[in-house]
């Protein structure tokens, strides 16, 4: 999974520079990164390409130039993550903006280029930005140094990354750069590292150094200035029958918008809020004597806790904060610092040289020089903290200032919004369930002692674990957060929004993945124009009298009325349908859920009705883990008369939008192939996952969903004995004009997804073909879009609409041929046997961007003819 699959077409484009270079090129590293994995990578890069004697700049994308970009960088890695949706990284912006808007003519030959693209597969739109980017570089002339990386968040993205560096990357700048990434070699980097700020500690805010300018030290510090104070209203607990203490309890937060203007404006119903959250009480006091700080003796006296804290540039240098102040050091280790993360390779190189026992010293400089170890240390799975990991090397005591400037940053954490600013204004509601897990015996962390030792790393004693795993933001959310406290917040775009167009809405989730389908029903009740298509809502939980959240305002939501009996769609919800999956014989709670069903269930039983909504144009979201998401894919693609191929289709045209999050991250893969074994797992069951986890670490599984064909390539490197490749793909369809139905070979109707390969692929029939040129990520596309669906449920038969994406090559190639490129996108155009029709119907420059009313008008004006040729009857209005 770590290297993408490239076409044939681009080999040629991989630079294979001889080792001959007899003076070393600056190597530029520019990192896009929202939450700091991105930037983490980068930085880790940098270090590593420094310590090999490469000449390298680490790059915040927020100060991105195109033409320094142009004419100073030779040779570019970009490390790049994907925000919200698809979109880019806000430090990005620049770059995405540029990458749309630029020509051919903006000659990047002299330039070499590698990218590495963090993303979640479980998403619809995979690693957009990092596509992006590897085509661009390469449509502008740029040699690609190797293949394109891919980082899957949903899976182990530091494995993906660090099987990229070490198969491809490394190897390529080895042959480049003519130094050799096993010797090592002097640090060249040119990179001029600004001295740590220093820490000024005062008992009273009156009598420290006034605050003097300075920027945010890195990303994650620019989320802090930016982001609002945003009042707690209420938390309410929504479930019936809660039990914090084992990890069951779903909230509903309560916010108050008047006092944060940028937070409001941005306010949407089902969209993103980003929170900052807090460390508990005792996460905090656990750090303190590490860091020889006492708490107050009693109540009324102050401790060093409650001093206040701040950071001076050293000389007239300039001052970069890592977080705001003035504030007090009890602010800045319960809000900025990540006490539940292991410290990252910065903070240890830093902090090695200070550790007061030469034996700890001695352990962190072997971990540091052991890039396997500090992988298995940092894995997510295994939720090292500070204080855990600080124990364990035998360390006592930190400095405070370096413990606060290199501590990993505490990370900001989205939310979807469970409310419309329709049914109130100011206030914002979320809906958030508390995520938790046993911890197993025995620990995983005493696995991992004895690999550590295995590598000569000799671990001291690990301090002992609660029995139960708690998420940081959820257990901060449900059991901490109280009316009158203030959090750190900012609003995101998201896809899940209502259509605007009167079409049915199917909403499917499962618990708090509900939360969009609130703001949606309390939308539609608001709405002052009633809609006449239904809106339904399938929703599932484990049992009615547990935790069946916001069951009377469903119910309500169902069962209201319409004011007027010829408006039947007034109701919010036409229908609702529930399934329990925990419901047993005569209502009884039944753990082992043989009894029970799930909303796909529910889906099935309605398979009629289903098809008939999306033939209807209709939009199914969908909500959940994502196992769940999955099954209910799997429900609908053997509803769906073409099946996976429909769904697919169904997918790519935004008829089916899934918004999910992953399960709980998996033990790498050397402690589940070393025997472990988790609390009430047998031998067998061992066995089975030990050799699952082995086929896992052998085999790469890569989905390819391209117009209408669906790829599927499972290669096994190796072992499990299993074959050395089995492939299974279904050939692609040609492009014919329409999708034919595979059972009664009629058409399908009047629309192709099915991408052209050249202009001669518009000369099979005597149809028109009516093609929108577009990019996946560009802004204006979006919105564009609703207009071209409404347009399309006007044309006749004899009228075919072809969406052609400038992202693929092919399509690239038509549009340069006929000059949509040079126009920009969206660009709209008619062509009838090859030839284009009078030039284009819609080119991006065009603010407003026409109706669909005015474009039916525009393309009777320039076909002529018969109108109810191209144009259903009664379609006057569109």
């Amino acid at each position: 999974m770590a290297a993408a699959q490239m076409p044939d077409s681009a080999q040629s484009a991989v630079v294979q520079a001889g080792g001959d270079c007899q003076e070393l090129q600056q190597l530029h590293i520019y990192f896009g990164s929202q939450t700091g994995t991105a930037e983490g990578f980068a930085r880790d890069l940098g270090d590593d390409a420094a310590s090999y004697g490469m000449n390298v700049q680490v790059h915040d994308l927020e100060g991105f130039c195109p033409r320094s970009f142009a004419s100073d960088v030779r040779v570019a890695i970009f490390i790049l993550a994907t925000a919200g949706e698809g979109e880019p990284t806000d430090n990005a912006a620049g770059l995405h903006r540029w990458m749309l808007k630029v020509t051919p003519e903006a000659s990047l030959t002299d330039l070499t280029f590698a990218v590495f693209g963090l993303g979640d597969r479980t998403h619809a739109n995979f690693n957009p930005m990092g596509k992006l980017t590897d085509g661009a570089m390469e449509r502008l002339g740029g040699r690609r140094l190797c293949k394109l990386g891919e980082g899957d968040d949903s899976d182990d993205i530091v494995r993906d990354f660090q099987a990229w560096t070490s198969q491809l990357l490394w190897p390529a700048l080895e042959k480049l750069l003519g130094v050799s990434v096993s010797t090592g070699g002097e640090h060249l980097g040119s990179e001029s590292h600004l001295p740590d700020p220093v820490l000024r500690v005062s008992a009273n805010v009156s009598t420290l150094p006034p605050e003097g300018p300075g920027k945010p030290a890195d990303v994650l510090a620019r989320f802090y200035f930016q982001a609002e104070q945003v009042r707690v209203t209420g938390v309410s607990e929504l479930r019936q029958s809660p039990s914090p203490e084992e990890g069951l309890s779903t909230v509903q937060v309560d916010l108050d918008l008047s006092a944060a203007p940028g937070v409001l404006a941005g306010y949407v119903a089902a969209g993103t809020l980003e929170l900052l959250p807090e460390n508990s009480p005792q996460d905090v006091a656990a750090v303190l004597p590490l860091l020889g700080i006492s708490e107050a003796a009693k109540p009324g006296d102050i401790g060093d806790l409650d001093c206040c804290i701040t950071f001076v540039p050293v000389a007239d240098g300039e001052l970069r904060k890592p977080f705001p102040t003035p504030c007090s050091l009890r602010h800045a280790l319960t809000r900025y610092c990540d006490l539940r993360r292991a410290p990252t390779r910065q903070m240890l190189t830093v902090l090695q040289p200070t550790l007061q026992s030469a034996a700890a010293r001695e352990r962190v400089a072997r971990l540091l020089a052991d890039r396997v170890a500090m992988r298995l240390l940092q894995h997510e799975a295994l939720a090292v903290s500070q204080v855990e990991f600080w124990a364990a090397f035998g360390v006592e005591r930190l400095d405070l200032s370096a413990f606060l400037l290199h501590c990993p940053r505490q990370r900001p954490r989205p939310f979807t919004v469970a409310s419309s600013p329709l049914a109130s204004s100011s206030r914002l509601s979320l809906c958030v369930s508390l995520t938790s897990h046993l911890e197993q015996d025995p620990s995983p962390l005493e696995q991992l002692a004895g690999l550590l030792q295995a590598r000569g790393i000799d671990l001291c004693q690990w301090p002992e674990r609660p029995a139960r795993w708690f998420g940081l933001g959820s257990k901060w959310l449900c059991t901490q957060l109280r009316p009158g406290d203030s959090v750190l917040a900012r609003i995101r775009p998201s896809a899940s929004r209502l259509p605007s167009r009167d079409v049915p809405v199917m909403m499917v989730a499962a618990g708090a993945g509900v939360a969009p389908f609130r703001a949606f029903w309390q939308e539609l009740s608001a709405a002052e124009t009633a809609r006449t298509s239904p809106a339904v809502l399938f929703f599932g939980c484990r049992h009615p009298d547990i935790d069946w959240i916001y069951r009377s305002e469903m119910t309500a939501a169902a069962a209201s009325k319409p004011s007027n009996a010829e408006l039947p769609g007034k109701a919010s919800l036409a229908e609702l349908a529930v399934a329990f999956s925990r419901r047993g014989e005569e209502g009884i709670y039944d753990p082992s859920g043989c009894c029970g069903e799930h909303v796909q269930d529910q889906l099935s039983a309605r398979g009629a009705y289903i098809r008939s909504w999306f033939q209807g144009h209709g939009v199914m979201y969908i909500c959940g883990s994502n196992q769940m998401a999955q099954g209910v894919l799997e429900g609908v693609s053997k509803v769906l008369e073409g099946g996976d191929l429909e769904l697919q289709r169904l997918k790519a045209e935004g008829q089916v939008v899934v918004e999910s999050w992953g399960e709980a991250p998996k033990l790498p893969p050397e402690l589940a192939a070393h025997g472990f074994r988790a609390a009430g797992q047998s031998e067998a069951e061992s066995q089975e996952a030990k050799v699952a986890t082995l086929r896992l670490a052998r085999s790469r599984v890569v989905w390819h969903s391209m117009r209408s064909s669906l790829e599927v390539v499972t290669v096994l490197l190796s072992g499990c004995g299993q074959p050395e490749r089995q492939v299974e793909k279904e050939k692609e369809k040609p492009f014919n004009g329409a999708r034919m139905d595979e059972e009664s070979g009629s058409e399908a109707g009047p629309s192709a997804v099915i991408a052209p390969q050249s202009l001669s692929d518009f000369s099979v029939s005597d149809d028109v073909y009516l093609v929108e040129f577009y990019h996946p990520l560009c802004g204006t596309c979006q919105e564009f879009a609703e207009t071209f669906a409404a347009l399309k449920l006007a044309l006749g038969s004899s009228l075919k609409t072809v969406k052609v994406s400038i992202e693929d090559a092919a399509g690239e190639k038509i549009a340069q041929e006929v000059g949509a490129t040079d126009e920009g996108i969206p660009n709209l155009r008619l062509f009838y046997k090859k030839s284009e029709i009078k030039g284009a119907l819609v080119m991006a420059n065009e603010d407003p961007l026409p109706s669909a009313s005015d474009l039916k008008a525009r393309i009777q004006r320039m076909l002529g003819g018969p109108k109810d040729r191209y144009f259903k009857s009664g379609s006057e209005e569109v």
